[in-house]
């Protein structure tokens, strides 16, 4: 017998099977060489900028995957911001809560900026590595809402960790005051809309 894993049934969710099979992690695509090389020249043309990968986490089944896998992120961004873009990006109900895991081993800590995170947990390939998770992936963790990103209410800095694997560029650009789709839901209405007008800015292809 063989449960579900594999889907023999093609004609049921054509683009969900072929997912699994062509999408390789960031690391998988590249070699360490070229990986530095691309790291060295994003850090060279957009100095205030970190250059984070972010993609599913590889047992993951009930979050999509996003449609683009690298970001540059501005280093003030805390990490809860940052889940709200990607909160978005995912087009996921506002209450599905999910996990921002950093190198594949840690929780990260919602209220962390991302230049703290990267200074931290950076590669030695330059780029910082996350994962995401829906909530089911690993149950009831804990009791508080610090590192499961589902309430905009943050703790204290703690360990804080990061983890990038999709590749999503915001470029340089933030001149353009074009409305943007994101709705940012958080406590600070002045730093929301600060992020707004730099997310307005087209992606990096």
């Amino acid at each position: 017998g063989g449960g579900g894993s594999g889907g023999s049934g093609g004609h049921r969710d054509n683009d969900s099977v072929e997912s699994f099979d062509v999408r390789k992690s960031f690391k998988a695509k590249k070699s360490l060489g070229q990986r530095q090389a691309e790291s060295y020249h994003i850090k060279t043309k957009f100095p205030a900028k970190i250059p984070v990968i972010v993609e599913r986490y590889e047992k993951e089944r009930t979050l999509p995957h996003l449609d683009k896998t690298k970001f540059l992120v501005p280093q003030e961004l805390t990490m809860g911001q940052f889940a709200t873009i990607i909160r978005n990006r995912m087009k996921i109900d506002h209450s599905q809560a999910f996990y921002l895991v950093v190198n594949n081993k840690s929780i990260a800590s919602m209220s962390a900026t991302i230049a703290e995170i990267y200074e931290e947990e950076r590669d030695e390939d330059g780029f910082l590595y996350m994962s995401y998770a829906s909530q089911e992936m690993f149950g009831s963790c804990c009791s508080c809402s610090s590192c499961c990103f589902r309430a905009s209410r943050s703790s204290s800095r703690s360990s804080f960790q990061s983890q990038w694997d999709l590749q999503v560029a915001v470029q340089e650009d933030l001149q353009q005051t074009r409305p943007v789709q994101y709705r940012l839901q958080q406590q600070s209405s002045s730093f929301a809309t600060n992020l707004k007008q730099k997310l307005a800015s087209t992606y990096l292809k």
